[in-house]
């Protein structure tokens, strides 16, 4: 039987990729019928309804194949964009926060998180115009597009302005709670750039303990959460024998 489905399988792709859409449906139907939650097959047909413009019938099996099994990444992004095509956009929100939630790779859905953005948006900006009274308190969005956002943010904290990269992307998930880029961005606030870190180090080579100390609370003012410099200045801290400073520290 295993190897009646893969030849049937193997063949259904092949005619799939020929464009012979008619016959690849029959074999792909032919292993539903004895597999009925074979996730390959589902997954294939899916794709093929998706191939002919019949998206409202290629979700069932797309929705069919994640659910046999929802560690392959590509069964996540194939069912997240059919909702997107047939404007089912909160649908697709949600399917794609459980993906990122299932540990699948989150690079893989960058892509499809900027086109729910930015139907997202265009949503947000015609109900404003219908009704500029939801708008609400003032965001970062009410005046740039959500690719303008996140490069002011991103510029903001390369030139050291790390408050207010922080009001940018937390203006960005206000409207868009689960954008990748924002949430990435906004956990990269409490990592201090590499140098000063290894000015840290080198300082601490140098046995210039005091320097450390000076530097490191510096650091901790626009990095309260990064353990590395905490880690190293308790390591100084016991250095210098002031033990419960370390212990502090390394807390």
């Amino acid at each position: 039987m295993e190897q009646l489905i893969t030849e049937a399988l193997k063949k259904g792709v092949d005619m799939h990729v020929s464009g012979e859409f008619n016959l690849a449906a029959q074999l792909y139907d032919s292993v539903i019928k004895l597999e009925p939650n074979h996730a390959d097959a589902n997954h294939n047909m899916g794709l093929l309804k998706l191939d002919i413009g019949s998206d409202l019938e290629a979700l069932p099996y797309l929705q069919t194949a994640l659910q046999a099994d929802t560690g392959i990444a590509q069964f996540w992004q194939s069912d997240i964009l059919a909702l997107i095509k047939v404007k089912r956009i909160e649908e697709a929100n949600r399917i794609l926060a459980l993906a990122i939630e299932s540990s699948c790779d989150a690079k893989g859905f960058i892509e499809l998180q900027e086109q729910l953005d930015t139907l997202t948006e265009a949503a947000v900006n015609t109900m404003n115009e219908i009704n500029p009274s939801s708008q609400g308190e003032l965001n970062i969005l009410d005046t740039l597009t959500l690719s303008k956002a996140l490069n002011l943010a991103k510029k903001n904290f390369k030139e050291g302005a790390v408050a207010d990269a922080r009001i940018i992307y937390l203006d960005i998930l206000k409207k868009f709670p689960k954008n990748i880029k924002a949430r990435q961005g906004l956990d990269g606030l409490s990592t201090p750039p590499e140098e000063s870190v290894n000015q840290l180090i080198y300082l601490y080579n140098q046995r210039k303990l005091s320097a450390v100390v000076e530097q490191a609370h510096l650091i901790l003012q626009k990095y309260p959460r990064a353990f590395e410099v905490w880690n190293i200045l308790g390591v100084v801290f016991r250095c210098q024998g002031n033990l419960d400073e370390a212990i502090q520290a390394l807390n």
